[in-house]
């Protein structure tokens, strides 16, 4: 039997720091595995506040190399990768 891969990470891209927010400003990307489902949290942090946010749910495909497949109950599909522990954008 083969083992559920661990997709569960939390990260920030496209941080910055803005001038007129007094300061540091990113997008967070929180994903959280339980079994074969998993929750992808993106939210808008500025200077501390949260300013959007927006969570799927879906399930956890197989591995394909390097890569799992995350489909969302919205039809969408997200790629996981194994080594850089990052959402393929």
């Amino acid at each position: 039997m083969a083992l559920e891969p661990v997709v569960t990470e939390l990260y920030e891209v496209d941080g910055f720091f803005d001038k007129d927010a007094q300061g540091w400003c990113a997008t967070v990307i929180d994903i959280r595995q339980d079994g074969g489902r998993v929750s992808v949290r993106e939210a808008f942090l500025e200077n501390g506040s949260l300013r959007t946010e927006a969570t799927k749910h879906g399930t956890v495909g197989q591995v394909e190399g390097d890569r799992v497949p995350l489909r969302f109950e919205d039809g969408s599909v997200a790629w996981f990768d194994l080594k850089t522990r990052r959402l393929e954008r």
